[in-house]
């Protein structure tokens, strides 16, 4: 990692000076990685505040509630399984009939969470649904200034407060200790 943000490799190559401002680039580089997660669940939050703001409610009626397993293949270990509740709804736009299957977009480990979730949609029940503009057959049950809707949101800006915290914390250390090297050489050489 070190390497990588110096530039060069082998340790014989690094000077006494760069050995020193290591830490420098390593708080740097925190701080660097602390802010892009802070920027990005802040624009992840904003992207959901106008979703809820621009995407037009629509009252639905359940017509299909269960729990699917759900493999993420995008994982290394493809062996992880996650249960997704999927709710189906009947609902009216515009004069058309639709029927839209709409699913959480994060999974769970634990199938009974995904069941309780499922269950707050019995079929028959009538809830408010929001469609996307232009595509009705596109649509969310969960969206709102809810934790559940906002969760990952908050979850990236708060990473990335603290590793930026911790970044920038490391860097004021290093530069203390570096002044410090500094005037004990001053005060050796004189």
């Amino acid at each position: 990692v070190i390497a990588l943000v110096v530039g060069r490799t082998p340790p014989q190559a690094w000077s006494i000076e760069t050995v020193r401002r290591m830490p420098r680039y390593v708080g740097g580089t925190f701080a660097v990685l602390g802010l892009l997660g802070l920027v990005g669940g802040a624009a992840l939050g904003w992207s959901r505040h106008r979703n809820i703001q621009t995407w037009p409610a629509v009252e639905g009626e359940v017509v299909g509630s269960e729990v699917r397993p759900y493999r993420d293949t995008s994982l290394p270990t493809k062996q992880i399984r996650l249960w997704v509740p999927w709710v189906t709804f009947h609902y009216v736009v515009n004069g058309a009939e639709y029927t839209s299957t709409a699913n959480r977009e994060i999974g769970t480990s634990g199938r009974d969470l995904a069941q309780r979730t499922a269950n707050r949609f019995p079929v028959g029940s009538h809830h408010t649904l929001r469609y996307l503009p232009g595509d009705p057959n596109v649509v969310r049950w969960d969206m709102g200034y809810n934790l559940s809707f906002f969760f990952l949101p908050v979850v990236f800006a708060v990473v990335g407060l603290g590793v930026l915290v911790m970044g920038v914390a490391v860097m004021k250390l290093a530069k203390s200790e570096e002044r410090g090297a500094r005037s004990a050489n001053q005060v050796v050489a004189g």
